[in-house]
């Protein structure tokens, strides 16, 4: 039998910052790192914020980082989300009954379990950052003097400055202090200092904000998913061919019960979660759900393209026994498939056909042309 299909294909639709589950803590943390204080400079702190600079810069920084307002963020934070889980869990615990049995008092795990402790610590989420403020020349002295730092190149060549700024979010343990550059002219002014600083630190502020909040939203959705494939899914122990049921069920159900608690729209979730480019390999129509290849034998960077094209064309085929056999219909196969374990992808779809009226072997099978 070929790799499952089903926890990846759950994970592939929060790729990007969202973690698909809180992992173990460790049974003991080391301490996060903090940046060394360049030869010749000074650290001075305001706020939240840190800041590398020399002692003659320090009045002007420290004021910039004082004066810190974000001009963009996000309409829904870590803490909108669990603001509105008091009001929103009795009616998603009540549609998950409805839609696929599970017990309502069984979705008090999803809620305080899965998802407050990671919106929770993801809301508290605060990476320490500390800004080198300098000049090009001072930086420049301090490479040729053998200073070093991991994010900071000199092409000497090019007298060019090479910075790596990406900052890591996690709350799997502690954050190490990342370094972010802020070089000024030394022939501007103070205020124009001043802005420069103190928009490099809006700037990150802003992001991390909107980096958060997509992670939020990812958590929700990938949390709701697995929550159903854990309790629904896997006690069935589907067969490869007739993973599509597991596959469809969850991205349709996920896309359906997360904008209670992200405030998206429904409609537009599912959409961007089957939307398929033009120049996909392989396209959805070129999958057969009852004839899959074994994702063993696939080299790993083609895996996940099958994954997801599989989930999109799973997922349009729940979605159409849903729209022709109406909103009990997941429920009412899955009570079938229980008493009656179908043998393969095929006697599954007979299975469905019997007790729907609705056959979905043209929307599963592969499309010639």
């Amino acid at each position: 039998m070929g790799l499952s299909l089903a926890m990846p294909a759950v994970r592939a639709f929060a790729d990007g910052p969202a973690a698909a589950a809180t992992p173990a803590a460790p049974t003991t943390q080391r301490a996060a790192l903090v940046e060394a204080t360049p030869p010749g400079f000074v650290r001075v702190n305001a706020g939240r914020y840190s800041a590398f600079c020399l002692a003659a810069d320090e009045p002007w920084v420290k004021q910039s980082l004082a004066q810190i307002k974000p001009a963009q963020m996000p309409t829904t934070r870590p803490s909108d989300i669990l603001s509105k889980i008091p009001g929103a869990r009795a009616a998603i615990a009540k549609g998950l009954s409805d839609d696929v049995g599970i017990d309502p008092a069984t979705t008090n795990s999803l809620f305080d379990e899965q998802l407050i402790p990671q919106l929770t610590k993801l809301d508290e989420l605060q990476p320490p950052v500390v800004f080198f403020v300098v000049t090009k020349q001072k930086l420049v002295g301090l490479i040729n003097a053998d200073w070093k730092h991991p994010r900071i190149g000199y092409n000497r060549l090019m007298d060019q400055i090479r910075f790596d700024d990406r900052v890591t979010l996690s709350t799997d343990g502690p954050l190490d202090e990342t370094l972010l550059l802020s070089i000024y002219d030394p022939t501007s002014d103070l205020a124009a200092r001043t802005k420069l600083v103190r928009s490099a630190a809006e700037q990150f502020e802003s992001e991390t904000a909107f980096s958060v909040a997509a992670r939020s939203r990812g958590v929700t959705q990938v949390s709701i998913a697995q929550f159903i494939e854990k309790n629904v899914f896997v006690p069935l122990k589907l067969r490869d061919d007739q993973s599509w049921l597991q596959l469809g069920t969850v991205t349709l159900l996920a896309a359906k019960y997360a904008p209670m608690l992200t405030g998206a729209d429904p409609k537009q979730m599912l959409a961007d979660l089957i939307y398929e480019r033009p120049d996909a390999e392989p396209s959805a129509a070129r999958i057969d759900m009852l004839d899959l290849p074994d994702l063993n034998q696939l080299q790993p960077r083609y895996r996940m393209a099958w994954i997801n094209a599989a989930r999109r064309k799973s997922t349009l085929a729940v979605q159409q026994l849903v729209e022709k056999a109406g909103s009990g219909a997941i429920k009412k196969v899955l009570a079938s498939i229980k008493k009656n374990q179908p043998k393969d992808g095929a006697s599954m779809i007979a299975l469905i056909t019997g007790v729907t009226d609705v056959d979905l072997s043209d929307s599963l099978r592969l499309k010639r042309q």
